[in-house]
């Protein structure tokens, strides 16, 4: 079965097992250090000076007093990019619930064969939900990111190929300067057993990382700065295979993460120390998603078993399909919410994700090869997908949800199982078109990662 690889972290595969005890330090790995705490991010000064590794153009903003002029960060120039606005214009203070980050690739889309292809500088956006674009930086083409993994109002993580194909290249980006740095090689393993995520921003700023390391015997948690300075080592358990690695979600302000591991749910702090185990279904592996209340979380479940999981069509527990629970932080159980089918085809991978707008409930379902659908829930646990009209730009074959403004959804759509053509838009609650975010224009790729800034840490 090919698994769908390009929406990661919905179906990224987690954990059920013996619960280890508390973190601990071995010669395969760092011991735990005193935690540092997390470089706190203010609204950014005026710009003075800007950088960029693409073809750019600038403007000069002169005010009445020659004390006060001020350069704006340049724009870069390619006929496949949207209009923008200058880093220097974002009024910083807004910067939040109702905003995303978006990485951006006008290269042409599925040229036939080498002599059509056409690189184009990657770059990156900050946009409000009123479609004001603003660019933050950008890569010269054939040198950029081609994956957005995380972001925050003042940071943003993305991912690039390095030398060879086995090696990624991780940069750190300031929304506030533009400026990228490359996230420091913290050594042997240069890569992951496992097939969950690998790296993710600390919260509430996403000042530092946090980085999954294993070297075949135990797989761990180390939370560093992008320089490689080892601020706490934050989980560790035996390395069993790769369907079980490790998994985490930070809560709001940053001080505590909830980290599936092989017996469940564990919430550690910053450093390391347990504050509790989360009850989760038995014979079930829950991966949290987003934080739906102070302390109750939306967690994407598989059955290992066949009382807890569809069969497959082959008389196998269908242990890829998703169901969506309500967990808790407190040890109490939580609930279902998605209900559980008897069966399910092999390349259904259920629900994932839900997201409450108005009096509704929003599921997100995925499938193979980059199918996905927004559904509404039904009292019995059923979810009706949501006839969503995408842009004339772009033919679906996936559609997720990625926040709610004003009664209306913010939803990305892609084009291949590759999300080689994509598009941000709004629609109502019903789908109906309304307007782009982030287009398509000409025949570019166009979108190729999101993260609503709202979305998981509200």
């Amino acid at each position: 079965m090919r698994r769908w690889a390009t929406i990661t972290l919905s179906v990224a595969l987690v954990l059920g097992g013996c619960a280890p005890g508390e973190p601990a330090s071995t010669t395969d790995s760092p011991p735990l250090t005193e935690v540092l705490p997390e470089t706190t991010t203010t609204e950014p000064p005026v710009e003075t000076t800007a950088t960029t590794e693409a073809s750019t153009t600038s403007t000069t903003v002169t005010t009445t007093s020659a004390a006060t002029t001020t350069i704006t960060a340049p724009l870069t120039s390619d006929p496949n990019l949207p209009p923008a606005m200058s880093r220097s214009e974002v009024p910083w203070a807004q910067v939040g619930a109702g905003w995303y980050v978006v990485l951006y690739d006008p290269s042409k889309a599925d040229p036939v064969d080498a002599s059509d292809v056409r690189e184009g500088p990657i770059v990156l956006y900050l946009v409000d939900s009123n479609a004001n674009r603003y660019e933050i930086t950008a890569w010269a083409p054939g040198n950029g990111p081609y994956s957005l993994l995380d972001a925050t109002p003042a940071f943003a993580l993305v991912a690039g190929q390095g030398a060879s194909v086995d090696e990624t290249v991780y940069e750190h980006v300031d929304l506030a300067t533009g400026i990228a740095t490359a996230v420091h090689t913290v050594g042997f393993p240069e890569y992951t057993y496992g097939s969950g995520p690998t790296i993710s921003l600390t919260r509430p700023s996403g000042a530092n990382v946090v980085v999954y390391r294993s070297d075949g015997t135990n797989e761990w948690l180390e939370r560093r700065s992008p320089s490689g300075a080892l601020l706490a080592n934050v989980f560790q358990q035996s390395y069993t295979d790769a369907s079980h690695s490790l998994a985490w979600m930070y809560g709001y302000a940053g001080t505590s993460l909830l980290v599936t591991h092989h017996g469940g749910i564990r919430e550690v702090t910053n450093a390391g120390a347990l504050i509790s185990d989360v009850w989760v279904p038995m014979d079930t592996r829950c991966e949290p998603m987003r934080w739906w209340a102070a302390d109750t979380f939306v967690a994407s479940c598989y059955g290992q078993g066949p009382a807890t999981a569809p069969d497959d069509g082959y008389g196998n527990p269908h242990t890829y399909y998703a169901r969506v629970w309500l967990l808790k932080t407190d040890g109490t159980a939580g609930a279902p919410m998605t209900s559980l089918p008897p069966t399910a085809d092999v390349v259904d991978f259920g629900y994932h994700d839900m997201w409450p707008i108005g009096i509704d409930v929003l599921l997100k379902w995925s499938g193979d090869c980059g199918a996905s659908h927004v559904a509404r829930l039904q009292p019995d646990g059923t979810g009706v997908p949501i006839p969503v009209s995408v842009p004339p730009t772009i033919v679906a074959d996936g559609v997720e949800l990625i926040d709610s403004v004003g009664g209306l959804m913010t939803l990305h759509a892609w084009q291949g199982c590759d999300m080689g053509i994509g598009t941000l838009f709004a629609t109502d609650i019903d789908g109906a078109f309304m307007y782009e975010l982030v287009p398509v224009v000409g025949d570019g790729r166009a979108v190729i990662g999101v993260v609503g800034l709202a979305t998981a840490y509200p």
